[in-house]
């Protein structure tokens, strides 16, 4: 019952304010834009009060390659040199590739999955569906594949979780060797051939038991599916 800010507990925040800005739905933001100047955190009326003292970390640890992390930074500041964009210029290809290796980048999920369902549909080889089993609460819009996974022989996918027996990781990319009723195999990029297996997800709930003052985790409902999404 503490009226201070975020009831008095420490916080620490983070996050990339270079990244794409907060999502904020058309419905949502139409009764909030009255009150809050934009969707970024800075713009809450707590964050004005509390005087948070900011860190900058600036150390990249992904990449070892120092023009290129100078290159990523120019970008996302706005501040292109003409040398690197020559440096991206080298690397752009005009015309499409012709194999499938070479995955599209578009700019919003829609296009990706027309473009996706286009080059299915393309294909002549016999489709397979792959409903999901749900139990308990799981919402759609927290589903992490389709409900119902169209796939063929031949297509195009990425595993969109990392596996237990380390054949694939979250976004190893593949073409589908066979699709048959129960049963998907897919031959990585990498060279080798596996039959894919349903995975679980779970969607969870937290909670502090009062009495030992300790986070208890509880399932509310679960998502088993094969681990794919179509990636043309």
């Amino acid at each position: 019952n503490s009226k201070k800010d975020f009831g008095g507990v420490q916080m620490v925040f983070m996050g990339d304010l270079y990244q794409l800005m907060p999502v904020a739905e058309d419905e949502d933001w139409e009764k909030l834009k009255g009150v809050y100047e934009s969707s970024y955190f800075f713009s809450s009326k707590v964050f004005r009060q509390m005087k948070c003292p900011m860190l900058e970390l600036k150390k990249v640890y992904r990449q070892t390659n120092s023009d290129f992390v100078d290159l990523l930074n120019d970008v996302r500041r706005g501040r292109v040199t003409p040398s690197e964009m020559e440096m991206l210029t080298k690397r752009y290809q005009k015309t499409e590739p012709e194999d499938d290796q070479t995955i599209r980048l578009t700019t919003h999920n829609y296009r990706a999955r027309k473009y996706n369902q286009e080059r299915l549909e393309s294909l002549t080889t016999p489709i397979e569906e792959y409903k999901a089993y749900i139990e308990g609460y799981f919402p759609p819009e927290d589903y992490p594949t389709r409900y119902v996974l169209e796939l063929r022989k031949g297509a195009r996918v990425m595993f969109i979780r990392n596996d237990n027996l380390h054949r694939y990781v979250n976004g190893s990319l593949g073409t589908v060797c066979c699709a048959e009723e129960g049963y998907i195999s897919v031959k990585l990029d990498t060279g080798n051939t596996i039959s894919v297996e349903r995975c679980l997800w779970e969607k969870l709930q937290y909670r502090v038991d009062k009495k030992t003052k300790t986070i208890v985790t509880s399932v509310l409902g679960t998502f088993k599916q094969y681990p794919l999404k179509l990636a043309w």
